[in-house]
Parts: C-alpha cells; sequence; structure tokens
C-alpha cells in the first residue's frame, strides 16, 4: 500500500499565524530584502511590485509597516509567496537558523530547509510536538516562541497542523 501523501500547501501557514506575528515576519523579510540572496529573493520582489498601498505610487516608498500590512493579503492569497518570504525570513534570521540547526541535529530530526519553489511543505507535524520542541530549546537559548515555531518548521520543511499523526519513521521509536 503506497504512503499517504504528506505535504502540506505553503498557505496553510495561514491557520498557524497570528496576524500581528505575521506582519512581523513579512516587516523583517520586506526590510531584509535588498541583501536577500536567497531563491525567494526575486519572486517576493515581483510580487511586492503588484501590491498596493493607499497614497503612495509605489510600495517601496510607504513606510515598512505599511508594507508590511499590505503585504500579508497576498501572504494570505498566494503559496509562492508565502514560500518566497519565508525563504527571505529564514536568511534575515542567521543567528536564530543557526541555534535551531543546532538543536535540531541535538534531537536527531531530520533538516530539510523550505524551498520556495516547491509550493509547499513535504510533511507535517502537531502542532502540540512543535511547541513541545519550542519549549525544550526555550530551556537552553532566549528566543521568540513564534519566530522559534515558524523556524523549526521552515528547517524541517513541516507544517504544523492539527492532530498530525508522527511520521512512520517516528512511529516505529
Amino acid at each position: 500500500m503506497a504512503e499517504p501523501n504528506r505535504s502540506v500547501p505553503f498557505l496553510a501557514m495561514n491557520g498557524c499565524m497570528r496576524e500581528d506575528f505575521l506582519q512581523r515576519v513579512l516587516q523583517r523579510a520586506i526590510e531584509f530584502l535588498p541583501q536577500a540572496s536567497s531563491a525567494g529573493a526575486a519572486p517576493m520582489r515581483t510580487a511586492l511590485r503588484s501590491i498596493a498601498v493607499p497614497g503612495f505610487r509605489q510600495l517601496s516608498r510607504a513606510p515598512l509597516g505599511l508594507q508590511a500590512r499590505a503585504a500579508v493579503s497576498r501572504f494570505r492569497m498566494s503559496g509562492e509567496f508565502v514560500g518566497a518570504a519565508l525563504e527571505v525570513w529564514i536568511e534575515s534570521q542567521p543567528t536564530l537558523a543557526s541555534y535551531v540547526d543546532a538543536f535540531l541535529e541535538k534531537e536527531q530530526i531530520p533538516q530539510d530547509r523550505v524551498q520556495a519553489e516547491a509550493g509547499q511543505f513535504r510533511d507535517r507535524w502537531s502542532l502540540d510536538d512543535v511547541l513541545q520542541l519550542v519549549d525544550r530549546f526555550r530551556a537552553e537559548h532566549e528566543a521568540d516562541k513564534d519566530e522559534v515555531a515558524l523556524m523549526l518548521c521552515c528547517l524541517t520543511n513541516r507544517a504544523p497542523v492539527e492532530d498530525a499523526p508522527p511520521p512512520k519513521s517516528e512511529q516505529a521509536s
């Protein structure tokens, strides 16, 4: 019997992210975009050019907070934009990414960085599992709970979903 497809569209992140946190993620990604080299940078730049902010001819001329607020609607509707924004956001957080990388290695959790062009997470895990990992990580490192959870998902290529069964490799343990 074939294993069921465990991939999850990037748009599923919308069900897990509070509006204020999403705006923070987008603001950080937009602010970092001029320095970004990740594969998601070009698609994000292209998508941002088509986003309008009332009172401004170009999104880039609006204050950063307004740019992020305007980008929320694109994040809610476009999986391609979600993937691009996540790639840029990861790149904007090198210290957190390196700490989470080391934590995942210590916990023996396979790493598989999210790729914008894939359009989806390759796997899923329970939101409860993510939150337990966040608590263990934060016992060792002072960090924002939401940022750690998002980084864990991005660096494992797993979407947090309610009541997801563990992958087969973890069921056998």
